[in-house]
């Protein structure tokens, strides 16, 4: 038995050492105010604490700090997106959104993002920060962007259970505890399954022109356009890709496509980092966390930024 946990500690510590990429999972919980924005969490003004080993802090007006300060006197950048967009794991610089507020200073970023937000939370967010602006500090918001990973689907409807969900109902504190804090459960995870692919065969079947899920999501960016428009932001959607769509013989943009196809109707601009991504001559994986294939690395978000820049500098993003 002592020789065993011996070697069990030799593996936990040889791979922390070798295989650095392996974070411990969590977030700090008083990030965030419960039900800030009626029935969504919001994040808590001049709040420190980790996320997934990387220090992170919250502004006095509620967006995520970062080092760059905008000019004086520009306007608000509204960021909606859930923790792909928070960037869970990396330097808050080194996210593509801190690289985007160090790069285009004409904007005050404004990072609402927070984990497992969705469609709804988006515009529970956009009507507690846009609609409702004079009960909430910061500079007026003259644009929206919705950073639109495909799990934001889900929005307010019910749904089943993701991949590992039994085995955390089951293995209760124990297993929680393991999944957050053993790397060697983490490297074991990410070497036997292929969970990118879980992931998105998940995800896919929620793309669904009857489906609940999607009609609900439908409904919240109609309303997240009404109210940009009357309040004159300019409003805009980045759909980004899962891990296994990047992967060479892969051709599935279903999801990509139909939300495409919803942006035109509702009249709202749309992009597709999906090629920017795939054409960047990195490896897939290398542009998603180990084993995750939803949430970038810091190659990942440094890809997606530089992407992102040539986007935003153009001419017509800034037209309304």
């Amino acid at each position: 038995m002592l020789g065993a946990s011996i070697v069990a500690l030799a593996i936990e510590l040889s791979i922390r050492i070798f295989c650095p990429e392996i974070p411990e999972i969590g977030t700090t919980r008083i990030l965030v105010v419960d039900a800030l924005y009626g029935m969504t969490d919001g994040l808590r003004p001049d709040a420190t604490g980790v996320s997934d080993g990387a220090p992170v802090s919250v502004n006095s007006m509620g967006f995520w700090r970062y080092s760059a300060v905008a000019d004086s006197g520009a306007p608000g950048w509204l960021i909606l997106g859930d923790s792909v967009t928070m960037g869970v794991g990396v330097d808050p610089d080194s996210t593509f959104i801190g690289r985007i507020a160090k790069a285009l200073r004409t904007y005050t970023v404004c990072n609402a993002s927070w984990l497992g937000y969705s469609s709804a939370d988006y515009l529970n967010v956009l009507r507690g920060r846009l609609a409702l602006r004079s009960a909430r500090p910061g500079p007026p918001i003259r644009r929206v962007t919705v950073f639109w990973t495909l799990n934001d689907v889900y929005s307010n409807q019910p749904f089943g259970r993701q991949p590992g969900t039994l085995v955390r109902i089951y293995g209760g504190t124990v297993m929680t505890f393991i999944a957050r804090h053993v790397r060697t459960y983490q490297w074991l995870k990410g070497i036997l399954f292929d969970r990118p692919l879980e992931y998105y065969q998940f995800d896919r079947p929620f793309y669904n022109p009857q489906g609940d899920h999607f009609r609900s999501c439908v409904s919240d960016l109609q309303a997240i356009a009404s109210i940009c428009r009357q309040s004159g932001a300019i409003l805009d959607i980045v759909l980004l890709p899962y891990e296994y769509q990047l992967r060479a013989g892969v051709e599935d943009y279903l999801p990509q496509r139909m939300m495409t196809r919803v942006a035109d109707r509702l009249g709202i601009r749309c992009w597709d980092a999906s090629m920017a991504l795939r054409d960047s001559g990195v490896e897939p994986r290398r542009l998603f966390r180990f084993g995750d294939g939803i949430h970038f690395s810091r190659e990942g978000h440094r890809v997606l930024f530089a992407a992102l820049r040539k986007l935003y500098s153009s001419p017509e993003a800034h037209a309304k």
